[in-house]
């Protein structure tokens, strides 16, 4: 049976400004409305699960036992239905997923909504992804389709608030032997898009200082625009608001949608933003607090419990520090940045461990390509990640 808990208490709350409510309060919507994007990507009938569990709660004004007399339910059947409706509701979507480890290209036995319309093949997708390389354009944020009117032409959809809608302004690449074109379309996902820099827009009127401004102002640019390249220059000047920026922040979001909410986090998620400007450790402490509650521990002999239970926090949270600050804050990406150029002494380059011998450089056209490829091959179940936090 599910427990269910708030995820942030009142007395958290009213023990920041006016002024910072006000600004959680508008991150916290512009990340709900993210959540519709996450829906869409998730499986394409997860939205209408969505406002269908919503739906309900709102008849029955959140009395859910109303329903069981109104619908001729049983209780058994409404539980079974409130099971399900945490479960989705935790995970926003009907497709269990845990970050990054479900890739795979489209099958006759899974399905994506990176790839709407009629399927596309895994050589399209290498080969959209290469041109795509090519032109320096970056993947994250896109979806690719076959054209309706020609089986040679692809389509790649931008997540954007400005659509190109005038066909004068759509850009086209030629695909190899002239076969057909890329288009690159803007305009995916332009409403929800078009509500989260509102209230970004509306946050950034009660930023706590200039940097938190600009970052806002950048964000939501990158939003409207679809480039990536200024989404990436927000991440490098959010993480000069040194403000909060110490070794390690616990902080207590009022928002993180996303199918997978993880406990800690060390942002920006780019490596080679962490390597050139730095990065910001954080623990989600409401999510780990409500996690340490559990009330289940079914491998746990009852002879142990309590010894468990006393320990259990202090070990998860350690274990989450160590994690953030060590496995994603140290080392290096050793990159041949362009021809003859490296981020390292190529002259004495780190001795491998695991082969005793020189580490390899990744050149960036290779490390781009990689990059590219994976991003439209996590197709079954990768979903965009919203976590805008206060």
């Amino acid at each position: 049976m599910f427990r269910f808990s708030n995820w942030v208490s009142g007395t958290k709350f009213n023990g920041v400004t006016e002024r910072e409510q006000r600004y959680a309060h508008h991150m916290a919507r512009a990340a709900w409305y993210g959540a519709r994007i996450i829906l869409e990507q998730v499986s394409p009938e997860s939205r209408p699960i969505f406002d269908f569990i919503l739906e309900l709660h709102r008849a029955c004004s959140g009395n859910w036992d109303a329903i069981v007399g109104q619908v001729g339910m049983e209780r058994d059947q409404l539980q079974q239905f409130l099971t399900y409706a945490a479960t989705f509701l935790s995970n926003v979507g009907n497709h269990y997923g845990s970050g990054d480890q479900n890739l795979g290209f489209l099958s006759d036995t899974t399905q994506s909504s990176y790839y709407p319309g009629d399927p596309v093949s895994e050589e399209e997708i290498t080969m959209v992804s290469r041109i795509l390389e090519q032109n320096s354009i970056l993947p994250e944020n896109t979806r690719i389709r076959r054209a309706n009117n020609s089986a040679d032409d692809s389509e790649v959809l931008v997540a954007s608030v400005q659509r190109d809608d005038d066909a004068s302004r759509i850009r086209t690449f030629p695909t190899p032997g002239l076969k057909g074109v890329i288009r690159l379309i803007r305009g995916d996902h332009s409403s929800a898009l078009g509500n989260i820099c509102n209230e970004l827009t509306q946050a950034a009127k009660f930023a706590a200082n200039d940097t938190q401004f600009d970052f806002l102002r950048k964000y939501a640019e990158s939003f409207q625009t679809g480039s990536l390249n200024t989404y990436r220059e927000s991440q490098r000047i959010w993480d000069r608001d040194e403000a909060p920026r110490v070794d390690f922040s616990s902080i207590h979001p009022l928002a993180y949608c996303s199918s997978i909410i993880f406990p800690g986090v060390n942002l920006p998620n780019y490596n080679d933003i962490r390597q050139e400007d730095g990065f910001k450790n954080v623990i989600i402490s409401n999510r780990m607090a409500t996690e340490s509650r559990a009330l289940q521990y079914p491998f746990i002999d009852p002879s142990e419990a309590e010894t468990f239970i006393k320990h259990k926090f202090p070990a998860y949270h350690w274990l989450v520090v160590l994690h953030e600050l060590l496995g994603h804050g140290t080392g290096q990406m050793m990159v041949e940045t362009e021809e003859g150029k490296h981020n390292f002494d190529i002259d004495n380059p780190p001795i491998s461990p695991l082969t005793g011998k020189p580490m390899p450089a990744l050149t960036a056209t290779v490390w781009g390509s990689i990059r590219m490829i994976l991003a439209h091959a996590s197709s079954a179940s990768e979903t965009l990640k919203t976590s805008l936090t206060c």
